[in-house]
């Protein structure tokens, strides 16, 4: 069934000397069993332009050529759809194709009949939402051609605000991400999309390309967040390598000037911040624009730059928690004689385990920044009971398992969601599977899922690292005892992770271990 692909046809003022790219077409699908409506619908339209593209046209003789056509073509507009063909509903079917199963909102389809007996009742013009209804004999020249022109205004119009919601839907993704440096490249890709819907810019910008890009005054470089079109591939780039150099030239001219740039269809628009960091977004393939749609990029230009300082704020204060987390725990650990890359080592181990367990990136993240927390509770032990070479008594025991309960309520009183979790990890990280660990006894799920997580984590660290009262234990050792535990001391399901990529974790112990071994060396 391929005999509608011999009805494309792409009008230009050169009738066909040469192929247009179908990104700057308006796509029309006529469906019709009868030739002659396919030949007069060509005909009037042949010479039509709209918003500065040409019309390609595209036919089908019954609804089954038309649903393949749909499936096939992307950014049909206008559907033009013959109610009767091959069976008195075979039009009503393609109307439920594009709405139900394509689940396209944005295509416009205008039925069109020769019986006007056949009509569809009115709540299927209204249920499928059909732009209009016309009976062949009404259809002249004239009508048609503007029954055709409103229908591209509504769907242009379609197109514009699913591109905002899509736009709007990143930068919102991005806002809430807990880790705001890889947020960057949804925002900036949201911007990109925000920008060329509120100017209308359409399908010649999303082909010729956009990007957005940021440079430091620091080094001066210029670092390409997000692009599409030609630039799509150009995100977490230099620019110099990713983007033409004519771009190159635009973006620090416009960085130089700290101004807005507009020549021939190119335009830039520069967003400054406060944190000695410069936002540019450049389109390509943008129109004339007038004074009213100037004003508008340079309102949205600095919402973008104040958003964007928003984020790199955000992102500082992630960074600086993180780093007093990871300095507070190597102090504890340094306090009793570990390697300050014990918690490294765990925090990576904790991290794998969470992936492989399939939770939510923003819990991978906060128990990957919260497990170096587990024994900020040593802190309050006294140093001859954490130091002491010798086995520990009974009563000396007792008090280096308060530990557990000293970190939750060292903790416990902060509202950050990180810190909260470090407060369960500390409480929990040496309760067993089987109900024999402390300081609760906790049993199976009944103990937080962060808590199993570290856990096994660090009672790995402890048997594959060299301590200064142990060998480090053997590959075959370790994963033989780690089985052993399960269901006693570890969760099941966690074991099993780990020993399904126990290579991954002892590469990670390999590597934070030499890292280890050369600051050991410089000291």
């Amino acid at each position: 069934m391929t005999k509608f692909l011999d009805d494309e046809l792409a009008f230009s003022d050169e009738a066909g000397s040469k192929s247009e790219d179908h990104e700057s077409l308006w796509t029309i699908l006529v469906v019709d069993d009868d030739e002659s409506i396919h030949q007069v619908t060509k005909l009037a339209l042949q010479s039509d332009l709209y918003d500065g593209r040409r019309i390609r046209i595209l036919g089908a003789r019954s609804g089954a050529e038309a649903r393949e056509v749909l499936a096939r073509e992307a950014d049909i507009a206008v559907v033009l759809l013959d109610v009767v063909m091959e069976s008195d509903d075979a039009g009503l079917r393609v109307v439920r194709f594009i709405r139900e199963e394509l689940l396209d909102r944005c295509v416009r389809i205008v039925l069109r009949t020769g019986q006007p007996g056949q009509a569809p009742e009115r709540k299927v013009v209204t249920q499928y939402d059909i732009n209009d209804y016309k009976e062949k004999g009404e259809l002249t020249a004239q009508k048609l051609f503007t029954v055709v022109l409103s229908s591209l205004r509504a769907y242009r119009a379609l197109r514009s605000l699913e591109h905002m919601r899509n736009g709007l839907e990143k930068i919102i993704d991005a806002s809430a991400d807990l880790q705001a440096m890889t947020a960057l490249e949804p925002f900036a890709s949201g911007a990109l999309q925000q920008l060329t819907a509120l100017l209308d810019l359409g399908q010649e910008v999303a082909c010729r390309g956009s990007a957005l890009a940021t440079m430091a005054e620091d080094d001066g470089q210029i670092r390409v967040l997000a692009g599409s079109g030609q630039f799509a591939g150009a995100a977490s780039q230099l620019a110099e390598a990713a983007l033409p150099p004519e771009v190159v030239r635009q973006l620090r001219h416009v960085l130089a000037t700290e101004s807005n740039l507009h020549i021939d269809d190119m335009l830039t628009t520069y967003s400054p911040t406060e944190k000695g960091v410069a936002a540019v977004l450049h389109l390509a393939g943008v129109k004339q624009l007038d004074d009213v749609d100037m004003t508008l990029v340079e309102i949205f230009a600095r919402n973008i730059g104040t958003s964007f300082h928003n984020l790199l704020l955000r992102n500082d204060i992630e960074e600086a928690q993180r780093e007093i987390v990871f300095l507070l725990s190597e102090a504890i650990e340094a306090r009793s004689l570990e390697s300050g890359n014990h918690v490294n080592r765990v925090a990576a181990y904790s991290e794998l385990l969470a992936t492989s367990l399939g939770l939510p990136q923003s819990e991978v993240v906060k128990v990957r920044l919260a497990a170096p927390l587990h024994d900020v509770g040593k802190i309050s032990i006294p140093d001859s009971i954490l130091h002491k070479p010798a086995k520990l008594t009974p009563q000396e025991w007792a008090v280096m398992r308060t530990h557990a309960m000293l970190g939750y309520q060292i903790l416990r009183k902060s509202p950050r969601p990180v810190v909260q979790a470090g407060a369960t990890i500390a409480l929990t990280h040496h309760e067993k599977w089987d109900g024999s660990g402390y300081p609760y006894g906790l049993q199976g799920e009944d103990i937080p899922l962060f808590g199993r997580i570290v856990a096994l984590a660090d009672v790995f660290d402890a048997l594959i690292s060299r301590r200064s009262y142990k060998e480090r234990w053997s590959i075959d050792e370790v994963h033989n005892y780690i089985r052993e535990q399960s269901g006693r001391h570890f969760d099941p399901k966690l074991v099993d992770l780990l020993s399904g990529r126990m290579g991954d974790y002892i590469r990670i112990s390999e590597e934070l271990a030499d890292h280890e071994i050369e600051i050991e060396q410089e000291l």
